[in-house]
């Protein structure tokens, strides 16, 4: 059975999908080879480089961080197994997980745990945690499996940076030299899946590492194909080139969750990324708070979930879902035009994207907003896994 891998999508919609794949196995097997298309390929074999979106991704498979979180967002034991904290919040003691293996079969120490957090602190290297880090003043080895983190002062956060390989992870010692951001190999790893090879925009091939200290990975050989187009992408799924494809036209995703395509499925993808309108707080028109509630009354979510996203998701008024520890029960705007009418005196011009559907331009006219669209340049975080 082929599938659709739905890295989907909160304007406050949150993503996902929720149809089993027809005729999947319950029980998971072992062995083989699974290869899978995706949009983007890796940009550099560096681990601290570039660690956001599809290279993190990606690298998630080889990789690994000191802490991690679990489904609803709480700090977990990870190659640390526990951590102590001083009473000022200043001091940070690791202790690491015996007997974890690196890729090459060296065991990892807090050797390898202090090089890794120093080379990202290292301005030369070009990492892209050198920013999470910059409280950290200095990075000691108590012992063998004993790492002790100082930083400036207590920072409430410092915890959950760790708790992703964006920051940092932990890699062995030596292993990358400084100021080289482009290794022609890959560092060993501690995660479930041995580097193979990369050969850009062709193919990324992993190995199941078999002396892994968690759960092993069921197949044997992973394959990741970059195939940027994804018409091309959704062909290669279903003339059997890939057995399953990331990021499809949520038109097709349809057709097969109407069985209209024969011999592909989808799996579900819940919360794995959002949509959401934003505002600029500090310049006007926005600055007016009367003016954000009313165009806060004025979008209809469920109609865009429904036109643009062909009802795939939920609504939602921020970006994580209900029981994770930092989602907040707090009242949320509902869709009313006549909460929103007469609020707006000056009738301000907003930009839309081209996606925008009719019924929410003519949900801002009701309130006095002209409307219409514009190009826009945004940045977003997506936080996707795989």
């Amino acid at each position: 059975m082929k599938h659709l891998s739905l890295f989907a999508l909160i304007l406050g919609l949150s993503m996902g999908m929720s149809l089993p794949a027809k005729g999947a196995s319950d029980t998971p097997q072992r062995g083989g080879t699974l290869t899978m298309a995706i949009r983007k390929d890796l940009t550099t074999l560096n681990s601290m480089v570039r660690t956001s979106s599809t290279n993190r991704s990606i690298r998630d498979l080889m990789f690994e961080p000191l802490l991690g979180l679990d489904l609803k967002g709480n700090i977990r034991p990870y190659l640390a197994e526990s951590w102590d904290v001083s009473k000022d919040g200043t001091v940070y003691t690791f202790h690491l997980r015996k007997g974890v293996k690196f890729h090459d079969g060296r065991e990892m120490t807090a050797e390898d745990a202090k090089f890794a957090m120093d080379y990202s602190l290292n301005p030369k290297n070009g990492a892209s945690g050198i920013k999470k880090l910059r409280l950290v003043k200095s990075v000691a080895v108590a012992d063998k499996y004993t790492l002790k983190v100082s930083i400036e002062k207590a920072s409430p956060a410092f915890l959950t940076f760790l708790t992703s390989i964006g920051t940092f992870s932990v890699i062995p010692k030596e292993s990358l030299q400084e100021g080289v951001r482009n290794p022609k190999t890959s560092p060993p790893g501690t995660g479930p899946f041995r580097f193979v090879e990369w050969k850009p925009k062709r193919r990324i091939v992993f190995e199941r590492f078999d002396d892994y200290w968690g759960h092993k990975a069921f197949v044997n050989r992973l394959v990741l194909r970059p195939i940027s187009n994804s018409t091309v992408r959704f062909t290669a799924l279903r003339t059997g080139d890939v057995d399953i494809v990331e990021r499809t036209p949520y038109e097709w995703v349809k057709m097969v969750a109407k069985g209209k395509i024969e011999g592909v499925g989808f799996v579900k993808a819940p919360y794995a990324g959002f949509r959401r309108l934003s505002f600029n707080l500090g310049r006007p028109p926005f600055n007016d708070k009367k003016l954000r509630q009313a165009v806060a009354h004025a979008i209809n979510k469920e109609e865009i979930l429904h036109a643009a996203y062909f009802g795939f998701g939920e609504t939602t008024d921020q970006k994580y879902p209900k029981g994770h520890a930092w989602y907040f029960g707090v009242p949320a705007p509902s869709y009313d035009l006549n909460k929103g009418s007469g609020s707006s005196q000056n009738s301000p011009f907003l930009p839309l994207y081209p996606s925008s559907t009719r019924d929410q331009k003519s949900g801002l006219s009701a309130i006095g907003i002209r409307s219409g669209q514009s190009r826009l340049f945004s940045a977003q975080r997506r936080s996707s896994r795989w």
